[in-house]
């Protein structure tokens, strides 16, 4: 399997924790120093501050959210990999409005060989 493709295999179980309302699985997709940069909220550091942020998001009414690798490389036990997200977001009028952008992340390859993010910088395409 190519990194692009496990790279996207950790996405995807990372979209199904996600669309499961799964803070704490979600979370656990990064190391327990593991940081998120975002436009919407605040950085989050730690496993704790990542699942609360993702308990925020979780309270907006959210569906269609895809996540697909872009680009990827690694070197040694590090990795880089820019995705491309979007999802449906509820607005105030009961409409629903695409949400999209890029992420760029930083992951380590642990010891049984699974990787985990190190760092995750969400760019949207609105900004």
């Amino acid at each position: 399997m190519s990194l692009r493709e496990e790279l996207q295999a950790l996405l995807d179980l990372y979209v199904a924790s996600y669309e499961a309302g799964d803070a704490a699985a979600c979370a656990s997709f990064y190391l327990p120093e593991g940081a998120i940069f975002s436009p919407y909220g605040p950085a989050a550091t730690g496993t704790d501050a990542i699942r609360g942020l993702h308990d925020d998001w979780f309270r907006l009414d959210e569906k269609n959210k895809k996540i697909t690798v872009v680009d990827a490389g690694e070197q040694g036990a590090l990795a880089w990999c820019l995705a491309e997200y979007s999802a449906d977001i509820a607005g105030t009028d009961n409409t629903f409005e695409r949400e999209a952008g890029t992420t760029l992340s930083v992951l380590e390859r642990q010891s049984d060989g699974s990787w985990r993010i190190r760092y995750s910088s969400l760019n949207s395409a609105e900004t």
